[in-house]
């Protein structure tokens, strides 16, 4: 955005073209969502066009090469937005021109998409487009098909909704983009730093407070952004030196920020885009996948917060003097206001149960009105066109990646390779759920390392989500594992790019950063394989059995942290016995937690048995 004089009530002038167009980017889903008037085919061109547009303004260099890109995506993109679903009609009766057309928007696509995501997206999507066309028909037995033409291939990927404009652009042109403007929103109205004021207020004064204000914040802030490493920018630029400033070593304070922030996405009420399409993918209610996401969510917290809390007695870091902290009901007298939106929000979806994308749309409008409940709060003219330009570029990289994976989704689809991966996948796990269970852990987890979490999911649900769910695992709880990992490889080295962020606000070693989140989220890495042999954390099955389940889950992570942490107990024994006990615990079945509780009071008696029995024999 261009510096320009800026007077008291004026409009800041938006020279910029690529601000103008990031604007009218986020107005155009507003309307969209009022107003309604484009149909599936010409919503989703115009969506992905738009985020091409941006894409080549903001990454393509020199200026002749971005011109012409930007008129060949405006011919080839416009052309599918003028016709819009009358396209499908004639798909056995596609033009050479058309084919051309199919050729170059998916070359554009690629092209940007390599630039803004990173390879590993673009070559994947290349790798099914030659598996379609040219490798497929040529490959014996089951990983072969028929052969498919390069007429039919493109006709079926960039004139129909089963590619490109698929259901992954789909979700994130109807439901991503309004919630990533309510984000923008959320942010530029102070709502953001309302959320960090009343997390320092509540724990900045107990032991080891500002690493709990770090995860607090981020649980909340990071929901509605749904980016781990957009939320270690925005929360991390504060909590991180406040941490560092207060004893916390420069890699632990990295490495709580970046577990926090990436955990967001695991958060009710938003979770991140993948959730949404999600829901599209399994057809039920966004509202089942926040319920279930309800316990595993705080699970994962509860188990963070004892991380910090440990570390801090075992560093002897106290809290921050109260009288350096803001009261709690000063600040929510004082920006309470500000997170009205919120409330609206759940509500919204809750009681009236609107769709995801009216309830965004309108609790946006309740967040521009709450701001002016105090002026020093309310968001002008400029606030608002920045918030509009924020969320433009934000959704760049969504709407990328959801149409690049609609690729690969449309060519398993036309080539019954998903089905096919399916057998051979159960086969080579020999007939286990846990072996297939790691094959999936793994996959989202490489993959993750490299692409945003919605084209992770996208990916991985499309090629293993099947053979989970044909091993007899209920849908949700097999789509919500595949979720969890794609998630957590933002804080798995060596690729870690949440953690990365961490490091380099903390100033430490980027490695070392990594290893210790993976320590501090190591509950996380566990909790997906909770669910799948204890489906009632979920909320699933009969409230008595919900609630041990959710009673031995706590004892399980509780145990986990001592043994980490390494407090209060020091021997190494006896770590490994509160590890050990920790896994028993989570396991599901009374004689697993019968032995978990044996073992874990063993591991806490032992060294004052041991020191009875030296004093005794001196």
């Amino acid at each position: 955005m261009v510096n320009v004089k800026e007077g008291k009530g004026s409009i800041k002038s938006f020279l910029n073209i690529t601000s103008i167009v990031a604007i009218f980017f986020s107005l155009f889903h507003l309307i969209n969502v009022a107003l309604k008037p484009f149909d599936v085919l010409q919503l989703r061109a115009i969506h992905l066009y738009f985020a091409v547009i941006l894409g080549v303004l903001i990454y393509v260099h020199p200026k002749i090469f971005r011109i012409s890109i930007i008129l060949l995506a405006t011919l080839t993109y416009g052309y599918v937005i003028y016709f819009g679903t009358e396209l499908i009609y004639h798909l056995g009766f596609t033009s050479s021109f058309e084919i051309v057309f199919g050729v170059i928007a998916i070359s554009i696509l690629i092209y940007i998409s390599w630039i803004k995501i990173a390879w590993v997206l673009p070559v994947i999507a290349l790798v099914a487009l030659g598996y379609t066309t040219f490798i497929g028909g040529l490959i014996p037995g089951l990983a072969g098909h028929g052969g498919y033409s390069i007429t039919r291939t493109i006709s079926l990927l960039y004139m129909s909704n089963e590619g490109v404009f698929g259901v992954p652009i789909g979700v994130s042109s109807r439901i991503v983009s309004i919630f990533v403007i309510f984000a923008a929103f959320i942010k530029l109205s102070g709502a953001g730093e309302a959320i960090l004021h009343i997390s320092m207020a509540l724990a900045g004064g107990v032991r080891g407070g500002p690493g709990k204000i770090a995860v607090i914040s981020s649980a909340f802030f990071g929901s509605m952004s749904g980016s781990a490493v957009a939320n270690v920018a925005g929360t991390g630029s504060i909590t991180i030196p406040l941490m560092k400033k207060t004893g916390f070593r420069s890699e632990f304070a990295a490495a709580v920020e970046a577990v926090a922030s990436t955990g967001g996405q695991l958060m009710p009420p938003v979770m991140g885009a993948a959730a949404f399409i999600m829901s599209e993918v399994l057809g039920i209610p966004y509202l089942s996948i926040v319920v279930a996401a309800i316990v595993p969510s705080l699970l994962y917290y509860y188990a963070v917060f004892l991380m910090v809390d440990f570390e801090a007695a075992k560093t002897g870091l106290s809290g921050q003097p109260r009288s350096s902290l803001p009261d709690l009901w000063h600040t929510l007298l004082k920006e309470g206001h500000l997170l009205f939106s919120l409330v609206v929000l759940v509500y919204l979806l809750v009681g009236p149960k609107y769709s995801p994308g009216y309830a965004a749309f309108y609790s946006i409008l309740v967040q521009i009105i709450m701001s002016f409940v105090k002026p020093v709060y309310g968001m002008n003219i400029n606030k608002i066109l920045e918030a509009l330009e924020t969320a433009g570029k934000m959704l760049i990289e969504v709407a990328l990646a959801c149409a690049v994976a609609g690729i690969v989704v449309g060519v398993l689809g036309m080539t019954g390779l998903g089905l096919k991966l399916s057998s051979l996948l159960i086969k080579l796990s020999g007939g286990s759920l846990f072996i297939l269970l790691i094959l999936t852990m793994l996959s989202a987890i490489i993959l993750g390392m490299g692409l945003p979490t919605v084209a992770v999911y996208v990916v991985v649900a499309a090629l293993i989500g099947p053979a989970l769910i044909d091993f007899g695992l209920p849908p949700l709880a097999a789509h919500l594992f595949i979720f969890y990992y794609g998630i957590l490889a933002v804080i798995t080295p060596p690729v870690a790019l949440a953690s990365y962020a961490a490091a380099g606000i903390a100033g430490c070693s980027p490695n070392k950063a990594g290893w210790y989140a993976v320590k501090l989220g190591l509950a996380g890495f566990l909790l997906p394989y909770i669910f799948i042999y204890s489906p009632e954390l979920l909320l699933k099955g009969d409230i008595v059995l919900i609630v041990i389940a959710i009673i031995s889950a706590l004892a399980g992570i509780t145990l986990l942290a001592c043994g980490i942490s390494s407090y209060p107990i020091k021997s190494k024994v006896c770590q490994s016995f509160l590890i050990l006990a920790s896994v028993l615990m989570i396991i599901p079945g009374v004689m697993s937690d019968l032995a978990g509780i044996v073992l874990g009071s063993l591991a806490f008696y032992m060294p004052s048995l041991l020191a009875k029995f030296k004093l005794k024999n001196r």
